[in-house]
Parts: C-alpha cells; sequence; structure tokens
C-alpha cells in the first residue's frame, strides 16, 4: 500500500511543477466579471410650470398638477418653476419687480433655493403644497417657507436653502437673488408671460388666467394632463412603451 501511493506521488510531481501558473494580468481576467447588461433609464417627461408664488392662478394650477404627477408618476417628470417677473437694475433688493410686490420676488426666491437644493421633484414638491397651503398671504414668509420644510422632512440648514436665501458670509447678495433673476430672464425667453402657463417638452399645453383654464388643446382637467403627459412620456421612451 506504502509503495502504490509513493508511486502515484511520484509520478505526479512532474505534472504539478510544470502547472500552468497564471501570471498577474492572466488572474485578473480570470475574477473579472462578465459585462452587466443595465437597463437604461426613461426619460423623463420636462414640464414647465411659468408661475408667480402668489399668483391665485398659480396656486391653482399647482394644486391641480400636483394630481396629474402624483397619478403619472414623479420619476417620469422633470419639472421647473418659471417664474415670471421684471428684470429692473434699480429694485433694490432683487434687482426684480414682481407684480405682487417685493414679497412675492422673496417668496419665488425661496421656492428656486428649494428646487436647486434640493433633489428630485418628489422631494421638494410637497413643501411647494404646503406653503401653498398656508394660504396666499403667508407666501414669501420666511417663517412659512421653515415650517413647511420641518413638516415635509428637508433640512432647512443642511440642504443648503438657508444659505441660498439669506446669502453667505463674504457674498455680495445670495445665490437665490442670482437664481431668480436668471429664472426671469429664461421665463421671457421662453415666451411666457401669464401664470400660470403649463409646458410639456417646451410646448405650450395650457394656461390658467383669471380663474379660467385657456388654450388648453386637449383639455384641462387633471385627467387631460396627465393623459398628455403619459402620451409625451411613451414618445420619449418608445423601449418602455
Amino acid at each position: 500500500m506504502f509503495r502504490s501511493t509513493s508511486l502515484v506521488y511520484l509520478l505526479l510531481i512532474p505534472l504539478v511543477s510544470s502547472a500552468w501558473i497564471p501570471n498577474e494580468d492572466e488572474q485578473l481576467a480570470l475574477v473579472k466579471p462578465s459585462p452587466v447588461k443595465i437597463r437604461p433609464r426613461w426619460t423623463k417627461v420636462p414640464v414647465t410650470l411659468g408661475v408667480m408664488s402668489r399668483c391665485p392662478d398659480a396656486i391653482h394650477c399647482e394644486n391641480v398638477m400636483d394630481t396629474v404627477f402624483n397619478e403619472v408618476g414623479f420619476e417620469k417628470v422633470d419639472v421647473t418653476l418659471s417664474f415670471i417677473g421684471k428684470l429692473n437694475s434699480t429694485a433694490p433688493k432683487y434687482g426684480v419687480t414682481c407684480m405682487h410686490g417685493e414679497i412675492e420676488c422673496e417668496g419665488n426666491l425661496q421656492e428656486l433655493c428649494m428646487t436647486n437644493h434640493v433633489s428630485e421633484v418628489r422631494n421638494w414638491w410637497p413643501w411647494l403644497e404646503c406653503v401653498n397651503l398656508a394660504g396666499r398671504e403667508r407666501i414669501g414668509h420666511l417663517g412659512t417657507a421653515v415650517d413647511c420644510a420641518i413638516m415635509t422632512g428637508i433640512d432647512w440648514i443642511e440642504d443648503g436653502v438657508r444659505a441660498c436665501v439669506k446669502g453667505k458670509e463674504g457674498e455680495s447678495e445670495p445665490e437665490g437673488v442670482r437664481l431668480l433673476q436668471e429664472s426671469v430672464k429664461k421665463t421671457a425667453d421662453l415666451g411666457i408671460t401669464t401664470s400660470c402657463t403649463i409646458l410639456i417638452s417646451g410646448k405650450k399645453r395650457c394656461v390658467r388666467d383669471d380663474g379660467e383654464w385657456k388654450d388648453c388643446e386637449g383639455g384641462s382637467s387633471a385627467a387631460d394632463l396627465e393623459r398628455s403627459i403619459n402620451e409625451e412620456w411613451q414618445r420619449l421612451n418608445p423601449e418602455f412603451a
């Protein structure tokens, strides 16, 4: 028994000594995972709301769109608030004149800071609805903005919203002032003059003005607007349709 085992061992020695030992590159090739096919993310539907924060038509419009976005799914839309105003270099605080006064400029600025510093529409939209529900006369007041941030789980300080609204030490003006001026200019470039104007993929879809829906080819109900967004999503993402 000892002799046969020893013989097998002796016969294996040449095979082991001459066995292939991979070099470093070959070892890496052995452990390198196979490429994983990642499912592509869909393209979100761009939705622009041309608004003024204290405008009754804008508040109504945003309430309707709240229903629309919840039905469509926030993951399918990329929402931008675009503010109507007039650039005015003589306006001391904002460089912008707002239709409903300086307090509306502040409300616009707060909303821009929120949408620019809090990622994802689903995270900042509930804050906007909270501000609107506080009442038109409370929009633009810092206390309303902060209280709604607390109620909707947004960290007013850590998320950078306060610094955007109030400014940082050493800044000549708060970031929010620049955002407001840029937004007003972009709104004018888009040809938006009425609050509230709804654009879907850059095309005018509907207008809310003086308490009425206007220029709403395809209907103005929440269901109509939901259908328009779903149709546009399918157009942009035929592979998911």
